[in-house]
């Protein structure tokens, strides 16, 4: 099914891909299953940060967060290995600068 994002098996090159290419960008993603045995209609259900980085030793490595708790990648493909993920891209920088985000109040009293 085209634009249905990457199997879960994939994952791992593909996020080695995308932080080779885009260091410093963290992703978005929405796993999603086929929904009521019909190919063609998935259902999303779950969504996860990731942040690919190529380590000092020049090693790959991938932070996971979902529902407040952090993963790693071979914890996250085999949670979900029968299922698909869709990857947003969120341009980052090398360095994480905390004063850069403004925070506003969700709720004025």
């Amino acid at each position: 099914m085209p634009h249905s994002g990457y199997d879960i098996s994939v994952l791992n090159r593909v996020l080695y891909l995308l932080a080779v290419r885009n260091p410093g960008d963290f992703y978005a993603g929405s796993v999603s299953q086929t929904f009521q045995d019909k190919f063609d209609l998935r259902r999303h259900y779950e969504a996860a940060l990731f942040f690919p980085f190529i380590n000092l030793k020049g090693e790959f490595e991938v932070v996971v967060f979902m529902a407040g708790k952090e993963f790693s990648l071979e914890q996250f493909m085999n949670r979900y290995e029968d299922d698909r993920i869709h990857l947003v891209r969120f341009a980052g920088d090398l360095l994480f600068k905390p004063n850069h985000f403004e925070s506003l109040p969700v709720l004025k009293r």
